[in-house]
């Protein structure tokens, strides 16, 4: 475990913001739960999935554990950001988790309030 610890220790630290033409992807810290509680907690979003975060302190913790940036088993990576569109305000997050045999995943969630600059902000990882 500490080995593998170890060897990727290194995420937090070369994660950068990634800014595109219209909007701003920043990793993931606990910092931004107070922000991204109000736009994960927009119902339409859940219609299909999942359930909204049920407080600010619970997405706090989820947040900080998210910044380990490793799973707790060590076999996956993850890779959290937060997109900031040009007007300053956040509209959801990107997520990719990256597995020991180097496939990922990688996800998405939107406010459907901002869809539109979203949708703009999300074009960028088609």
């Amino acid at each position: 475990m500490a080995r593998c610890r170890a060897l990727i220790s290194g995420t937090y630290s070369y994660m950068k913001a990634i800014v595109a033409s219209t909007c701003t992807f920043e990793p993931q810290h606990a910092s931004h739960a107070p922000e991204m509680f109000s736009v994960l907690s927009d119902p339409a979003i859940y219609e299909f999935e999942n359930d909204a975060p049920v407080d600010l302190d619970g997405l706090t913790k989820r947040f900080e554990s998210l910044e380990s940036r490793v799973s707790p088993d060590c076999s996956e990576q993850w890779l959290n950001w937060v997109i900031r569109v040009d007007s300053g305000v956040l509209v959801g997050y990107v997520q990719a988790t990256v597995n020991t045999d180097r496939t990922a995943h990688v996800a998405y969630e939107l406010n459907s309030r901002t869809c539109v600059e979203a949708s703009v902000a999300a074009q960028f990882w088609h």
